[in-house]
């Protein structure tokens, strides 16, 4: 076992040295060079001086109303770049960032589950008063849970309401006769 570690150990090690030396063979094309960034933030509505071969007349106007801008969207409507990332980053010519707020709702409850049960299982064939695991399997009576209510019954048990058609289905599913 100590072998082991002593080799694995080795092997981070010249792993780690390879890329410091590709990196430092490649550090040119990662720094920009002084003639393509402008040493200086522009003033609030001039021109980005310093681009190569960008003729005068088509190089970025700042806007120069960024007083004004207080949040993600002002930004993006005065016509600041947007990082596409996530979430969405805006920043002015004077530097301020803005980042877009995201929000995510909850998923919107099963409309199917009702009492306080949930429809569980991995193939979504459960109805119980908590989520469950089940194993993976997929048995074609299953299809027939697709519509069903899962609801408390009067035991005070979460299941299935056992409509004519899911006792049909589950019957024609199983192999049986109705």
């Amino acid at each position: 076992m100590k072998h082991a570690v002593e080799i694995g150990v080795f092997f981070t090690i010249a792993v780690l040295i390879m890329g410091v030396a590709w990196w430092l063979s490649h550090a040119e094309s990662f720094i920009l060079s002084p003639q393509l960034a402008p040493s200086v933030q522009p003033p609030l509505g001039k021109p980005v001086q310093g681009l190569p071969d960008v003729p005068p007349d088509t190089q970025q106007v700042f806007p120069s109303d960024a007083a004004n801008i207080t949040d993600f969207t002002d930004c993006v409507a005065a016509g600041y770049p947007v990082a596409e990332s996530f979430p969405r980053q805006c920043r002015t010519a004077n530097g301020r960032l803005f980042v877009e707020d995201v929000t995510v709702d909850d998923a919107p409850p099963n409309s199917r589950a009702r009492d306080g049960c949930v429809i569980t299982g991995c193939s979504g064939q459960l109805c119980a008063d908590e989520e469950l695991v089940s194993t993976c399997e997929y048995k074609e009576e299953y299809a027939c849970y697709r519509n069903a209510l899962c609801v408390r019954k009067d035991d005070g048990a979460c299941g299935w309401v056992e409509t004519m058609e899911i006792v049909e289905c589950l019957a024609d599913a199983r192999g049986g006769t109705r």
